[in-house]
């Protein structure tokens, strides 16, 4: 509850996060459960802290069933059909000249042949198909770019991520991260090389939720406080970039939101449009990655999600990925994806098909029309040297370590210790820029382990096109060795 507690208010206090909450705003609660929950020898949690507690809180009964079937067995659902679920909103290839109507469309005078790239279908990719592609595009180095996914807790998920996306040895602009289970005390110290985080998080302890955005670390940009932020229905991170840093025709607002699943889809629509009202009467360019957990595949029976659909249209925005971004034992759906209004019809987008990370897929979108000038073989290390070890020592010596001694609490303790560790590792091994050649490019990554990522990625592709136990007990073999 985020409502102001008066003197004369009704209230009840959690047993866990001691807050108290209006009784109004607490689903089938009355002032006899008041009476109950105010009992000092009873026991009552808020709706956020049972969020925490029960892992399945807030699904509905067909997104339950399938969470428990993804505990004990295989996904059913094979490569093959995922690719004949696909959201059509413009289905300009059955479009016939002869037609008398095909003129007066106005799908097809607004989003025409320029804008071919930017709506066509997704594909799935692995990342030796990426890797292919980028190859026959060319010229897609330091372009904008875009990668998201929801990784289920970035504090288990993080470095898998980050792993991932070295396999396709390209360099992302920016990395958008829904439910990555930061808090407050933790999230900073979550980086990832070369990038600038910057994010939004639960607080009071309460897991789950939270959104990041991870920007290349030289480039400037602000954070659109009014755009970002946690409530009742979505959480976001919003920053702006200045249209010079990708030779853009409009500045940039890039964001991340996470809704979660149970939350009002008619509130997530009001705000949203609100969102892209916002973007549009500034007249900038808009990104927003993320998921919504409103299936696209259902809007065509759904009312509130074909109402989510017009929103965007309304504003000129288009989603980007087309099919299934997460699938279970029995279900496939359209819940993650990129927006925007900044249509191309130079770019690529996809769907990495890979359980590597978590139960959702990574998406990309690379615009080549945008670029930025710095040279992506140019990165940075930190040197190690033993003159700079005795000055990471003496900068420990001098720290003071009052603060973390006299806190009771031992995660805001842990947390100053961190940023003493910090600002001691950063000052001491300062990043360092060094230009990126054959030799000390992944140089612990040898070419046994790459071949043998390979062959683990075909085979995984294998399973999925053609399921089979004995593939199945094959490569969770392989991929254990």
């Amino acid at each position: 509850c985020l409502g102001r507690i008066l003197m004369h208010s009704k209230v009840v206090k959690c047993s866990l996060c001691k807050n108290d909450c209006h009784i109004q705003c607490l689903p089938y609660f009355s002032e006899t459960d008041m009476l109950y929950a105010n009992d000092d020898s009873n026991h009552w949690s808020c709706t956020l802290c049972n969020e925490s507690l029960f892992v399945f809180n807030g699904l509905e009964n067909n997104d339950f069933n399938d969470e428990i079937a993804d505990l004990s067995t295989h996904l059913e659902i094979t490569l093959s059909q995922l690719e004949q679920k696909c959201f059509q909103p413009f289905d300009f290839e059955n479009e016939s000249e002869n037609d008398l109507l095909s003129e007066a469309n106005p799908d097809t005078h607004f989003f025409n042949l320029n804008s071919f790239g930017t709506l066509k279908d997704s594909k799935y990719y692995n990342t030796d198909m990426f890797k292919n592609e980028m190859k026959i595009e060319k010229n897609v180095d330091n372009s904008l770019s875009f990668l998201h996914c929801n990784t289920r807790s970035a504090v288990k998920n993080l470095d898998k991520l980050v792993w991932y996306s070295s396999q396709t040895e390209f360099r992302f602009s920016f990395i958008g991260i829904s439910e990555s289970w930061f808090s407050e005390y933790n999230a900073h110290a979550y980086n990832i090389p070369g990038y600038q985080h910057v994010y939004v998080c639960r607080e009071n302890n309460v897991i789950g939720g939270g959104a990041s955005l991870f920007a290349p670390d030289n480039i400037n940009f602000k954070v659109r406080e009014d755009l970002s932020g946690i409530n009742d229905v979505y959480e976001s991170i919003f920053i702006e970039v200045d249209k010079s840093v990708f030779h853009t025709t409009k500045h940039l607002v890039i964001g991340c939101i996470y809704r979660p699943p149970g939350r009002s889809t008619e509130l997530f629509n009001e705000s949203y449009r609100n969102i892209l009202k916002t973007i549009d009467q500034e007249n900038k360019f808009g990104y927003i990655m993320g998921d919504i957990n409103i299936n696209l595949l259902n809007s065509t029976t759904h009312e509130k999600t074909s109402e989510f659909v017009d929103i965007n249209f309304e504003f000129s925005f288009v989603p980007l990925m087309t099919r299934p971004t997460r699938v279970t034992r029995t279900s496939a759906t359209l819940i993650d994806n990129i927006f925007t209004n900044a249509i191309s019809n130079r770019c690529s987008k996809g769907i990495f098909y890979t359980d590597e990370i978590a139960d959702h897929f990574p998406i990309f979108y690379i615009d080549q029309q945008y670029k930025h000038d710095i040279v992506q073989n140019e990165s940075y290390r930190r040197i190690y040297s033993t003159a700079n070890y005795e000055k990471f020592n003496k900068i420990l010596s001098e720290l003071n370590s009052e603060k973390i001694l006299q806190s009771n609490d031992p995660e805001e303790s842990m947390s100053i210790l961190h940023s003493h560790l910090c600002y001691a590792h950063n000052t001491a091994f300062p990043l360092v820029k060094v230009k990126q050649g054959y030799y000390n490019r992944y140089e612990w990554l040898t070419h046994g382990l790459k071949n043998s990522i390979k062959v683990k990625n075909k085979m995984y592709l294998s399973l999925k096109k053609n399921y089979s136990p004995t593939k199945e007990k094959l490569y969770k073999a392989y991929k254990q060795s």
